[in-house]
């Protein structure tokens, strides 16, 4: 049965040799303003957004597509994004693959939970990121 054994969004992450995943600055809320902000997605390369990571388990050796969505807390669905995973070593329940998917200049249109969604050949797998993002200031 396929599903995650983890999913959260942090500021930056890649996977080194061997799918090891390294990540940095794990978060729940975006304090700033909705468009602004500030996380680079490459600490290079000046671009805001940031990463989701996440590893899925229960799936057979190959190549899978992956599609990230946000959807807003009033209910309006983005596509953030697309990728793919290969599948290579074991995990406690079948196969298991590391996720780490950059999330370049997202855009929150409004304040409030925002919702980061996961499927793998369009299968929604459960459960998403919840993210708070502030209000705008006056």
């Amino acid at each position: 049965m396929l599903k995650l054994e983890y999913f959260f969004a942090c500021d930056f992450a890649f996977l080194a040799k061997g799918e090891k995943q390294s990540v940095i600055g794990i978060f729940q809320r975006i304090g700033y303003p909705a468009e602004n902000i500030p996380t680079p997605i490459n600490p290079f390369i000046y671009q805001p957004g940031f990463y989701v990571v996440g590893r899925a388990s229960g799936v057979e050796k190959g190549e899978y597509v992956l599609a990230l969505k946000m959807e807003s807390p009033s209910g309006q669905e983005v596509v953030l994004g697309t990728g793919t995973i290969k599948v290579a070593g074991n995990s406690a329940e079948g196969m298991g693959g590391n996720i780490a998917l950059p999330v370049i200049a997202p855009k929150f249109f409004e304040s409030g939970k925002h919702l980061i969604k996961l499927a793998i050949n369009d299968q929604a797998l459960n459960p998403p990121i919840e993210i708070y993002v502030a209000e705008k200031s006056s």
